[in-house]
């Protein structure tokens, strides 16, 4: 990579982290707001139809059509082009003076109904309950709104839209489609719009790909701990330091919210760490999430994404009996190492517990692993909230398609091992059947070493803790 391009896209990346902090995207978010463009413009034709002469209705929508295609990228953009779209109907209606009064009212409402209901219905289709791009849509609406209030814009707009010719069009809709390409290549280009990659069907690995990965549950950073002394306010310190001494390629982390991620984002330095994954509440960065950091100087991302444990996983759901009944997400990503173009597939997962819930999370985990990552070694890192001698192991272990096996036990023997991978922040706590953190891996993935580490910490009040009321797994391999 060239030295410019490297800060073209560096600088492009900070910026549009800020417009979707939430990581890596896909091309889903291309898809539907093509959808919500055409969607916007065929309803706004539908109101012209009664207020504009018939021979510029196809003009102005092809117009309307060529601002939505521009600003779909920013939601907040998006935002303003329906605004001045509402704006400018409901002035077009305000002056059709041979209208009835009764007629008038009728489309007036039907216009503010239509349009408002729009941007709600827009901000599911597009963004599948994106809570913050619905935000951003909104915000941007109530922009647009007072744009089009200041005079000099209004008759601009107005003017554009009023001498609607074939000429004006032609070189709105030149201009609009070089924007929309150079907008789509910098998404693309950066990274922040990356198609799903269908995973080879034949795949060898060499072997010779040494890998370490860890797996830990930190403790959600809004708890109200027994001790004051394990909120996440006195250990955020300790624990980042005590994650960067694993030196690990890719961390499963559980039970972060937004800000605990952008903190040891900021905080690791042992590796050049990014991250994928999304909140569970929203698909961006709300709620608990349970998301892979990986070494972006040795690995890249060709696709990845998330999906929830419910029967309904394109979207933040839960349908299944869990003892919380919380929506729970999973991220996944196939890597490349840069160097040498091998591949793994890695999985982060936060169960709920219930014997409904992990039977039927584990059919559909192991069918999606079998879907996304073909013939490339998987490796799955999470808090599973149960342990081998409960129900639905059988549906984990050993199971469908490409079978998994437990890396702890391929290394220290067949269970019930007698362990805990929780400890409730408690030192004196015992509870030797509580193992649920847990590393899976595929046959093609070479299991050298696995253990828990139980480590404690001096506190700022003299004590002995532990860093999170998990410990965590660490496993070297070779793939």
């Amino acid at each position: 990579m060239s030295f410019g391009n490297k800060i073209f896209t560096t600088i492009w990346e900070h910026i549009f982290q800020i417009f979707f902090p939430g990581g890596f995207l896909t091309i889903e978010f291309g898809l539907y707001f093509v959808l919500g463009a055409f969607v916007l413009t065929s309803i706004n034709l539908l109101l012209q139809i009664k207020v504009i002469e018939n021979k510029l209705i196809i003009r102005r929508m092809l117009i309307n059509l060529c601002f939505l295609a521009v600003s779909m990228f920013i939601p907040a953009f998006l935002g303003v082009c329906i605004a001045i779209m509402f704006c400018s109907e409901f002035t077009s209606i305000k002056n059709q003076l041979e209208l009835p009064l009764w007629n008038k009212i009728v489309i007036i409402i039907v216009s503010i109904v239509g349009m408002l209901g729009l941007v709600g219905v827009c901000s599911i289709l597009i963004f599948y309950w994106r809570f913050l791009f619905a935000y951003m849509l909104l915000g941007g609406f109530i922009v647009g709104v007072i744009l089009f209030a200041i005079a000099p814009i209004q008759k601009f707009l107005k003017d554009i839209l009023k001498d609607a010719s074939l000429s004006n069009l032609k070189k709105i809709g030149i201009v609009s489609g070089v924007i929309f390409l150079v907008l789509g290549g910098i998404f693309a280009s950066t990274g922040f719009i990356r198609p799903f990659i269908p995973a080879p069907t034949t795949y060898t690995p060499t072997g010779s790909m040494n890998v370490k990965l860890a797996t830990y549950n930190i403790r959600l950073g809004t708890g109200i701990e027994n001790n004051e002394y394990d909120s996440w306010k006195h250990r955020k310190d300790d624990i980042a330091n005590y994650i960067d001494n694993f030196d690990a390629d890719f961390i499963c982390i559980q039970e972060a919210y937004h800000f605990q991620i952008r903190y040891l984002t900021r905080m690791l330095d042992s590796k050049t760490y990014n991250y994928v994954g999304a909140g569970r509440d929203d698909g961006v960065i709300s709620g608990e999430h349970a998301c892979i950091f990986f070494d972006s100087e040795r690995f890249s991302v060709i696709t990845g994404g998330s999906f929830w444990l419910s029967d309904y996983p394109f979207y933040p759901s839960q349908t299944w009996n869990g003892e919380y009944n919380k929506d729970r997400v999973v991220a996944w990503a196939r890597f490349e190492e840069i160097a040498t173009n091998e591949e793994v597939f890695v999985i982060s997962v936060h169960y709920d517990s219930g014997a409904e819930f992990r039977e039927k999370a584990n059919v559909l985990l192991n069918n999606r692993i079998a879907e996304y990552s073909g013939a490339v070694p998987v490796i799955v890192g999470g808090d599973f909230n149960y342990n081998e001698s409960m129900s639905g192991w059988n549906l984990m272990e050993n199971y469908g398609t490409k079978p998994l096996q437990s890396a702890y036990h391929l290394i220290h023997g067949p269970g019930p091992h007698l362990l805990d991978t929780t400890n409730s922040f408690n030192l004196t706590y015992d509870n030797p059947i509580n193992m649920i953190d847990f590393i899976f891996v595929s046959v093609a993935v070479s299991v050298t070493a696995c253990e828990i580490l139980n480590d404690t910490y001096i506190s700022t009040d003299g004590l002995a803790h532990y860093f999170s009321d998990h410990f965590p797994l660490t496993m070297q391999c070779l793939i």
